[in-house]
């Protein structure tokens, strides 16, 4: 399983975190996965089952938001997906556009929102990155199914994505 936490400032873009460990059944398969995805001027962080469709979106990301979309709407594998769309500056959780700051999906979710929950709201990039960093932190304390490298994947607005 995993944790992601997207974490977006209005105006300047935004920050997803994750956990790398790969879990089947209980024991560990990698504490390394990368699990973001960029496709054209979206950036999404993934979570569940490591079928065909992950294999796919790191092989070949989809060239669009819709792309990838389509793609995770057709797979009959479990994937959850939080993805910030910097053309539109919005923040997606699944099929549903967030107008809350920040989310969390995977099996340490519920410990991430609650760490980012008792955190001030971010006010700048490198906020947003040390309180999703945090949550992500927590829920991997807690949660067996999550740990393992830490990948920060910042999306800015404007310029550059970088990991």
């Amino acid at each position: 399983m995993t944790v992601g936490v997207a974490y977006r400032v209005p105006g300047l873009g935004a920050v997803l975190v994750s956990d790398g460990r790969i879990t089947h059944s209980d024991e560990i398969v990698s504490d390394h996965a990368r699990k973001f995805v960029v496709c054209g001027s979206t950036a999404a962080v993934l979570a569940g089952t490591v079928g065909a469709l992950w294999r796919q979106l790191q092989e070949k990301p989809p060239r669009s938001f819709a792309a990838l979309r389509a793609a995770v709407a057709a797979d009959p594998d479990e994937t959850d997906w939080l993805a910030y769309d910097r053309r539109s500056d919005r923040l997606w959780a699944g099929e549903v556009r967030l107008v809350q700051p920040f989310a969390a999906i995977g099996s340490g979710a519920s410990l991430a929102l609650g760490a980012l929950e008792a955190l001030p709201l971010a006010r700048s990039m490198p906020e947003a990155e040390r309180h999703a960093l945090t949550a992500v932190r927590a829920a991997c304390r807690r949660n067996v199914t999550c740990g393992g490298k830490l990948r920060v994947l910042r999306v800015p607005r404007k310029g550059a994505v970088s990991e």
